[in-house]
């Protein structure tokens, strides 16, 4: 069974180390298979960072795969830090259109 494994990062990030570190952290993971490899795909450029998606295969489904994905999500924040390889967070900008409020209203 192929498990995929969302993963945002940074617009600024270095794609082939980022990839590498994921690929990487499978291969700590006595769950995943080495064939059919682990794999990386770039999903999109999103508003906030690039989603990538890391994609994994496993033999035993009915064990769950909650953990699994929790276990190698961790390593990889784990490794993503020493790397300078970022976790974007939403940034919204709010722009107040025509008057300054005053603190008073008026009816």
């Amino acid at each position: 069974m192929r498990v995929p494994l969302p993963v945002q990062v940074s617009d600024r990030t270095d794609l082939d180390q980022a990839m590498a570190v994921m690929i990487e952290a499978t291969r700590r993971h006595p769950r995943v298979l080495r064939d059919p490899a682990p794999k990386v795909l770039i999903k999109q450029f999103a508003d906030s960072g690039i989603d990538l998606e890391l994609g994994v295969w496993i033999e035993d489904p009915q064990e769950g795969t909650g953990k699994l994905a929790s276990d190698i999500h961790l390593d990889m924040s784990r490794t993503f830090m020493p790397h300078g390889i970022g976790i974007p967070y939403p940034q919204r900008e709010v722009r107040m259109l025509g008057p300054a409020a005053t603190g008073s209203r008026s009816l």
